[in-house]
């Protein structure tokens, strides 16, 4: 069956209904006397919450209610993330209590009958902030006297464990060559079409709650609301009709689920919130920030003996409900050995907290693996002087079935066929024959190589266009009718190369050098008031900047439903 499908232009099911507006997503429900949502937002990266008041936006027009931590606490339970051994996982509230800890946390939540009545009262919470030193690098947040993101916790490093397998501490004193690198990997935002939202509909007489979502996981959600809201679990339901993306960002409960599903409850009528872009880049979650520090034993000829790897992630400030980060360091502990005869390694994970958003999945999670060991064995083929695919050739497996020393078997591999399969395709000696040539003229540009998988190999679609690869070392992909980047790599004698693809780019220490000094952006000194509604003016921008196509139907119409795009006027 996969052989017969691999490869072929498969038309999907829902096509015809997505792209002629039959699509159903959260911004779509509608129910009689629907309510809407907006938080008020944090501004400060870490601050003292010294009050919160809501005076003002209750008297607003259209303004139902609004919702603090005083008054949430009463109809929700604090959220406990996800709990493993030797990991600190602190508990928090829906809106934040004492302590903002990131920017974009909810500190309030404005109900009123239309959206734009709900952002209008948002605008006038006032919140009183005393500002707090705040950290934003983790080896910043690891150093003396760093100021805690959780002062209960007493420390910063939430997690720390060193795990052996095999003696790497014999392999690498035997060892010709011990190679060095360090590999750093920035944050990135997930950017769904469609951000995180919830329509939360409440029947009184009934006692049932359902509630619409833009999620991954509705049945966790299910399980994570009836704890939170005391709700009996037979009167919960969790429905996720089409989602616009969300490439690992809405796999676990969110603050604002837990807010907007417990207002419905309180009163009585349906509550809608819908993410907006600015919302999702700055509070919806971020991935993929961590270092890995490398070191391989290695022979004469080429061959890994043995694995010492250092992997440090930044955890942000709150830990994610659903999977605890240390999933994330254990699966990529796991998966390093992979097809390769590495039979003893060392795997230290820390796992730090900064002020900054939560640390979420994004596509593989765990693809850190496969980069430090790929980009490991070409640091070993240059350390040695050998060709790369010959140090890969000379370090697979050739018994199956195996297992890796980690503890994952190895069943029905051909990994020595996919190369060369991988080699002929590229003509690799071509290419690097024509690299020979062009060093030794000197003409300073050297063509390089590199992977990437082509919509032309794997099935068609409306507007495609194909891929081309540019001999000058850059490559455009060309995706559904669109350019989603150059790729560009550069090769600088000092050691040091850059990879980019488009917006996600990788940097590449070798030999590994000390990390630049800790950056501690401390927010300004002394207790600052900071009257009208936290982040307004953005907020106000951000309404004329909404892309039309996404946020068409956000237009007011009477009795509070969406519009037709065609205008808008805001009410004063």
């Amino acid at each position: 069956m996969v052989a017969r499908l691999t490869g072929q232009p498969l038309p999907r099911r829902e096509d015809a209904r997505l792209l002629t507006g039959r699509g159903r997503y959260v911004d779509d429900v509608r129910a009689p006397g629907m309510l809407h949502a907006a938080f008020v937002r944090s501004h400060h990266a870490h601050a003292r919450l010294l009050g919160v008041d809501t005076t003002a936006a209750l008297r607003a027009p259209g303004v139902v209610a609004v919702f603090t931590d005083a008054e949430l606490r009463e109809l929700a339970d604090d959220i406990q993330p996800s709990q493993m051994a030797n990991l600190i996982a602190p508990a928090y509230p829906a809106l934040a209590r004492g302590i903002v800890r990131m920017v974009g946390e909810p500190v309030a939540m404005v109900v009123a009958e239309t959206r734009y009545h709900a952002e209008d009262g948002a605008e006038l919470v006032s919140v009183d902030y005393e500002p707090l030193p705040a950290v934003v690098d983790m080896y910043a947040a690891l150093g003396p006297g760093a100021p805690l993101v959780f002062e209960e916790a007493g420390t910063n490093l939430l997690h720390h464990s060193v795990t052996t397998y095999g003696d790497p501490g014999a392999a690498f004193a035997t060892a010709a060559h011990v190679v060095t690198a360090v590999f750093r990997q920035h944050r990135h935002a997930n950017v769904p079409m469609e951000g995180h939202g919830g329509a939360a509909l409440y029947d009184p007489a009934s006692g049932e709650l359902e509630y619409h979502a833009s999620h991954q996981n509705p049945h966790a959600l299910r399980v994570w609301l009836t704890r939170l809201l005391h709700h009996t679990a037979n009167r919960v339901r969790v429905r996720c009709g089409d989602i616009g993306g969300a490439f690992g960002q809405k796999g676990h409960l969110g603050r604002e689920d837990v807010a907007v599903c417990a207002a419905a409850l309180a009163l009585g009528r349906p509550v809608k919130w819908v993410e907006d872009r600015a919302e999702n880049l700055v509070a919806g979650g971020q991935a993929r920030e961590e270092d890995l520090h490398v070191r391989a034993a290695v022979d004469d000829d080429g061959v890994v003996g043995a694995l010492d790897v250092h992997m440090v992630l930044d955890q942000g400030s709150y830990p994610m409900c659903g999977f605890a980060s240390v999933g994330y360091t254990n699966l990529v502990r796991a998966l390093v050995p992979a097809a390769y005869r590495v039979e003893h390694l060392r795997f230290e994970a820390s796992v730090v907290a900064t002020n900054k958003a939560t640390y979420v999945p994004y596509r593989g999670p765990w693809e850190a693996e496969t980069w430090l060991r790929e980009r490991m064995l070409d640091v070993v083929a240059r350390a040695v002087g050998l060709d790369p695919v010959e140090v890969r050739a000379r370090n697979l497996r050739d018994e199956f079935p195996a297992r890796m020393c980690t503890g994952p078997e190895l069943i029905g591999i051909t990994q020595r066929q996919t190369m060369a399969s991988a080699v002929a395709l590229v003509d690799y000696d071509g290419w690097r024959a024509k690299a020979r040539a062009r060093a030794g003229a000197g003409t300073g540009a050297l063509p390089g190589q590199a992977a990437a998988p082509s919509p032309r190999e794997s099935g068609r679609y409306p507007g495609h266009r194909g891929g081309q690869l540019r001999r000058a070392g850059a490559a455009r992909t060309e995706r559904g009718g669109g350019d989603v980047g150059h790729r560009r790599a550069s090769h600088r004698p000092a050691g040091t190369g850059a990879v980019g693809a488009g917006r996600v780019g990788h940097r590449v220490h070798q030999p590994a050098a000390a990390r630049p000094g800790a950056r501690d952006h401390a927010g300004p000194a002394g207790r600052r008031r900071a009257r009208g509604r936290p982040g307004g003016r953005h907020r106000r921008a951000r309404r004329h900047q909404r892309d039309p196509v996404q946020h068409g139907r956000d237009r007011r119409q009477p009795g509070g439903d969406v519009g037709d795009g065609r205008g808008r006027r805001r009410r004063r």
